[in-house]
């Protein structure tokens, strides 16, 4: 797992595709189901850093669908593919307009960032 945070903090850069969806009573498991049947399917493709789904058991819960890529390139190719419609069958289960968000990320910190931040703040705070 740590290897895998290290390879995505190396990237120059990488999109992002979240999905959110709020299930119907009920639909939760055939949700999780359908993108983990995704998630798997993704997973040989390099091109694909990571999938995974995030489940928030609060009231009226909601289910997070995330993949982080590569490149455009193979973001639009994974888009316009049969193993997308996927996305839609679990969208259809949500009980409100579900969220679909992608975002490009240009600068990829870590812990890096954490400890250069950290490492400021203290010097400011001793020059106070």
């Amino acid at each position: 797992r740590f290897a895998k945070w290290t390879e995505l903090c190396s990237c120059l850069s990488m999109l992002l595709a979240i999905l959110t969806i709020f299930p119907l009573r009920g639909e939760e498991s055939r949700i999780i189901e359908v993108l983990d049947s995704l998630r798997t399917a993704v997973a040989p493709n390099v091109e694909c850093l990571e999938s995974l789904i995030t489940v928030t058991p609060n009231e009226g819960g909601l289910l997070c669908y995330t993949e982080r890529w590569r490149s455009r390139e193979a973001l639009e190719q994974h888009l316009d593919s049969p193993l997308y419609s996927r996305v839609f069958e679990a969208m259809e289960l949500s009980r409100q307009l579900p969220k679909l968000e992608f975002f490009e990320v240009l600068e990829v910190g870590g812990l890096e960032m954490v400890e250069k931040v950290r490492r400021s703040s203290t010097r400011a705070r001793q020059t106070e």
